[in-house]
C-alpha cells in the first residue's frame, strides 16, 4: 500500500486528497441536513398535531360553555327569544361535529385515540341533553328548561369539558416530549458536528502530511545526489521503481515509471551517465595526446643525437 502510494503521480495524490475531503464534507453535510429535516418534521408535527389540536379543543370547550349553557340561560332569562336559542344550539352542535370530525381525521397517538373515544361517548350524552333543551324551547316551556339546566346540563357538559381538558394536557405533554427530544437531538448534532469537523481536520492534516512527506523525501534524495555530483561523485544514481510491460502486438518489453519524481530521476541518471561518458572521452583523448607527445619527444631526442653525431664527424674531418 505504501509503495503503491509512493509510485502514484503527484496529480493523482492531490486528486485522491480532494476526493476524500469532498466525500467527507458531503457525508457531514448530508448527515446535518437529514437531522435538520427530522427536526423540521417534529416542529411541523407540534404545530399541525398539537397546537392546532389545542386550538380545536379550546373551541370545543367554548362551544359547550359559551353556546349551549349560556344560550340556555339567556333563553330562560328572556335575553334571547325561543327561536334564537334553538338556532344557537343547532349551530353549536354543527360546529362541534365539524371540529370533532376534523380532529379525528388527524394523526392521533394511541392515548389520544382512547381519550377521544371517551370524549365522543360523553358528547353523545350531551347531545341527548341538547335535544331535550331544543324540545323545551320549541314548547316554550320555561319551567322545563330551568329544570333541565339545573338538573343535568352542567353535569353533562362538565364531563365533556373534563375529557377536553385531559386531551389538552396530553397535547402539552406530547409537545413537551417532542421539545425535549429535539433539544437532545440538537445537542447531539452539535456534538457530532464538532467531532466530525475535528476528525476531518485531522484526516486532512494527515493526508497533507503524508503527501508532503512523500514529495519532500524524493526532493531530499535529489538534493543529496546533486550535492554528491557537485563534489565530483558520479557513482550514485537515483533509485527508480520501474515497471515492465510486454506489448502483446510487438512482443517488446516496455519499461515505464509511475510518477513525476521517477521520471525526473531517469533524466538525472541519463545526465550522470552522459557526464561519465564525456569524462571518459576526455580522459581517453588526453591519454592519446600524452602518448603522442612522448613519441614526438623521443623522436626529437633521436634527431638530436643524430645531429650531434654528424657534427662530431664533420669536426674530425
Amino acid at each position: 500500500m505504501k509503495k503503491m502510494f509512493k509510485n502514484m503521480k503527484i496529480s493523482s495524490k492531490i486528486a485522491i486528497f480532494g476526493i476524500i475531503v469532498t466525500v467527507f464534507t458531503i457525508f457531514l453535510t448530508g448527515l446535518l441536513i437529514f437531522q435538520l429535516f427530522l427536526m423540521k418534521q417534529d416542529i411541523d408535527s407540534i404545530y399541525r398535531n398539537r397546537v392546532v389540536h389545542m386550538k380545536q379543543l379550546k373551541e370545543l370547550s367554548d362551544l359547550y360553555v359559551g353556546n349551549i349553557i349560556n344560550n340556555s340561560y339567556k333563553v330562560k332569562n328572556r335575553i334571547l327569544t325561543w327561536d334564537q336559542g334553538i338556532n344557537g344550539l343547532k349551530e353549536a352542535q354543527q360546529e362541534i361535529e365539524g371540529i370533532l370530525s376534523e380532529y379525528e381525521g388527524s394523526d392521533l397517538t394511541e392515548e389520544e385515540i382512547v381519550l377521544f373515544a371517551e370524549l365522543k361517548n360523553a358528547k353523545e350524552d350531551t347531545d341527548k341533553m341538547s335535544l331535550k333543551l331544543i324540545e323545551a324551547m320549541k314548547a316554550q316551556d320555561n319551567e322545563g328548561l330551568d329544570n333541565l339546566i339545573k338538573s343535568a346540563l352542567y353535569q353533562r357538559v362538565d364531563v365533556v369539558t373534563g375529557k377536553v381538558d385531559k386531551l389538552i394536557e396530553l397535547q402539552l405533554s406530547i409537545a413537551e416530549e417532542t421539545y425535549d427530544k429535539n433539544s437532545t437531538r440538537y445537542f447531539a448534532i452539535l456534538g457530532v458536528s464538532l467531532i466530525v469537523i475535528i476528525v476531518s481536520i485531522i484526516i486532512q492534516g494527515l493526508l497533507a502530511l503524508i503527501i508532503s512527506k512523500n514529495i519532500n523525501g524524493s526532493l531530499n534524495s535529489f538534493r543529496n545526489l546533486f550535492e554528491k555530483m557537485s563534489n565530483g561523485d558520479l557513482t550514485k544514481l537515483y533509485s527508480i521503481d520501474e515497471i515492465s510491460k510486454v506489448n502483446k502486438k510487438t512482443g517488446k518489453i516496455k519499461t515505464y515509471t509511475r510518477n513525476e519524481m521517477d521520471q525526473l530521476g531517469i533524466s538525472y541518471n541519463i545526465l550522470i551517465n552522459n557526464l561519465k561518458k564525456i569524462i571518459t572521452d576526455i580522459s581517453y583523448d588526453g591519454n592519446q595526446t600524452a602518448s603522442s607527445a612522448i613519441q614526438l619527444s623521443e623522436g626529437m631526442n633521436v634527431i638530436s643525437e643524430a645531429t650531434k653525431m654528424q657534427t662530431n664527424d664533420v669536426v674530425i674531418l
